[in-house]
């Protein structure tokens, strides 16, 4: 699967939702404007992931969590049975689901879990960071 044709399709649906791509951190990282919230897109790249690829691409979106106002990990259809909606949940990160076979523009991507909003702050103060790190460990 072609990372850059599922970023072309997120990117697609999220630009008729009125988001706007601010920009790409890397190939499979995007942050999005929507209205004043920004918002972190991880794309997951295994066609057909395992839980423990879930849990890591989890924790490595934990890595920017409190840098936007919404967090997101966009998996493809695939997925769908292996999500633990309380865990994403529990961390603030919501969940897209991609499908590329979709012949309906509308339903190539599905929000699963929305995103749960948060402040952002420039500094993080030592107790954040110490609470952030604790909730890393405890994914893995």
């Amino acid at each position: 699967m072609s990372i850059e044709i599922v970023r072309k399709a997120l990117e697609d649906w999220f630009t008729r939702r009125g988001l706007r791509l601010e920009s790409e951190l890397s190939d499979r990282e995007l942050v999005l404007v929507e209205g004043n919230n920004r918002v972190y897109v991880r794309i997951a790249n295994e066609e057909f992931p395992t839980e423990s690829y879930i849990i890591d691409e989890l924790s490595n979106a934990m890595r920017n969590r409190l840098k936007y106002n919404k967090a997101y990990i966009a998996f493809p259809l695939s997925a769908r049975g292996l999500i633990n909606g309380k865990l994403f949940r529990s961390h603030w990160v919501g969940v897209y689901l991609y499908d590329l076979t979709s012949n309906d523009p509308d339903k190539t991507v599905e929000e699963l879990i929305p995103s749960i909003p948060i402040q952002t702050q420039q500094n993080l103060s030592e107790d954040l960071k110490r609470r952030l790190d604790d909730m890393e460990r405890e994914i893995h």
